[in-house]
């Protein structure tokens, strides 16, 4: 039998924060501040590392699966 450990999440990202945290739920997304820049992917990079970080995964568990250029 095979187990899927795969999960999916809608969130909202707000780059240029004073500092990375979850804020909480927006309708369905989780709100999240990402103290980097939304230049250069920068704001994209350090949401998967807070992400991984929060949630105690490894930095490789954790992926955009879509909006790589918007919120």
């Amino acid at each position: 039998m095979s187990v899927s450990k795969n999960c999916r999440l809608e969130i909202k990202a707000v780059p240029n924060a004073a500092r990375s945290e979850v804020v909480g739920w927006l309708g369905d997304a989780l709100k999240v501040r990402i103290k980097a820049p939304s230049v250069d992917g920068k704001a994209n990079i350090e949401l998967c590392r807070f992400l991984a970080k929060e949630l105690n995964l490894p930095k490789s568990a954790v992926s955009l699966a879509t909006g790589t250029s918007a919120r």
